[in-house]
């Protein structure tokens, strides 16, 4: 186990612990803090990525500013309540199931991947500008328990959550930023459009499933990035054409390929319509028969062609003399090659240069290596798998961590 200690402070970091403002301990098993209380003029820590389950030890570090806790094994922060001058705190990815912010300075807060059932309360944190909330279990946006933070938040990241509604955010008059994908919202609400400044609105992978469901999106001034990908909204027909027309200031992304719209199966119009569209097909796969057997007829019409001056001359009484001499013409370009070979041999001994008997042959070998190797070349494009589909990025790019790096 390895513990943080004030001797092994001294081995890890360069110059005076005491006088150190900045320290980064990230990805060295450290199981527990001892006792920091000599670090005074510390502002900046970095622990992440350890094996920490308390922060009993850093409630000392009292002029602390920027603490990253994330990737560890912590589920509680009391203990660092007494951390009055904190900017920002990064504890995401850990077990954390409840907090409560006691800094009134802080502006970023990032939990995100926790297993947080209810969203913070700012009530000791009202200058809060950023809030990652996201891969949660937050069944609901409790805006009563943000709304100290009503004037100064900007970003609010609630995605990979448990959310069906948006409540009404006309309070928060500074909001920029509002990232609710892979949540079940089914509608926007008109009351969105009291938040003018508002300029990214995530909803991808939502239960979306028409374009009237997107609300007041042209009443945005602001709004520059909308995403929908996801929702059944991109499976509907007449989509994306519908969608652009009513807001023509937002880019919708492309129907997916190789998707059907899907159509409501309930109504029995559109059951009869589907038997009906059964039933042409079945008679057109009927029509097409006889059609594909005509096909075939013309092939054995040039046989009997090239026997007609035969038969002309020589009726055949029996079908298996028919079938013999049908037979016979097939070996005539056998014969035919080993003739041209014959004079390709005569040709070049003709000649009589040594030079035309080496390269004469390799010439027809030579085609035959290229058309083998081109032949190789399709067989690879074939087996080879087409390449995958990039992967979507659309994420909370605006909300990481490293953002906030130059703070104080």
């Amino acid at each position: 186990m390895v513990e943080l200690t004030y001797s092994f402070l001294c081995s890890q970091v360069e110059g005076n612990p005491k006088e150190i403002k900045a320290i980064k301990l990230p990805g060295l098993g450290i199981h527990f803090i001892e006792d920091m209380s000599s670090c005074q003029a510390l502002k900046r820590l970095d622990l992440s990525k350890n094996k920490l389950t308390s922060v009993e030890g850093l409630e000392h570090c009292t002029g602390l500013t920027w603490l990253n806790l994330s990737n560890n094994k912590l589920s509680s922060l009391d203990k660092i309540a007494s951390l009055k001058s904190l900017v920002v705190l990064n504890a995401s990815f850990n077990n954390i199931k409840l907090y409560h912010p006691t800094s009134p300075s802080l502006s970023a807060l990032i939990l995100n991947d926790n297993g947080l059932r209810e969203i913070p309360s700012l009530k000791l944190s009202p200058s809060l500008k950023t809030l990652v909330l996201s891969s949660n279990n937050i069944p609901d946006i409790q805006v009563q328990r943000m709304a100290w933070a009503a004037q100064s938040l900007q970003k609010l990241s609630l995605s990979r959550n448990a959310i069906r509604t948006i409540p009404d955010l006309r309070d928060f008059h500074q909001l920029k930023e509002l990232r609710l994908n892979s949540n079940k919202i089914i509608k926007v609400p008109d009351s969105l459009e009291r938040n003018p400044r508002l300029c990214v609105l995530d909803l991808g992978k939502n239960l979306i499933s028409n374009v009237s469901d997107l609300g007041p999106l042209n009443s945005l001034p602001s709004l520059k990035n909308v995403n929908v990908k996801g929702n059944p909204l991109c499976l509907s027909k007449g989509y994306p054409e519908t969608a652009r027309r009513k807001y023509p200031k937002v880019v919708f992304p492309p129907r997916p390929e190789g998707e059907i719209p899907k159509q409501d199966t309930t109504d029995s119009t559109v059951k009869s319509q589907q038997v009906e569209d059964i039933k042409i097909k079945s008679q057109k796969l009927e029509e097409t028969k006889p059609s594909q057997k005509k096909v075939k007829k013309p092939k054995k019409k040039k046989d009997k062609k090239d026997m007609g001056t035969k038969v002309k001359k020589k009726p055949v009484e029996n079908q298996e003399e028919s079938q013999i001499e049908a037979k016979k013409p097939k070996k005539k370009p056998k014969k035919s090659k080993k003739k041209k070979s014959d004079k390709i041999t005569s040709e070049i001994n003709s000649m009589g240069g040594e030079d035309l008997k080496r390269t004469s042959p390799d010439a027809p070998t030579a085609k035959l290596k290229q058309k083998k190797s081109s032949k190789k070349a399709r067989k690879r494009k074939r087996d080879d798998p087409k390449p995958s589909p990039k992967p979507d990025n659309h994420s909370d790019n605006a909300m990481d961590f490293e953002d906030y790096a130059k703070l104080p």
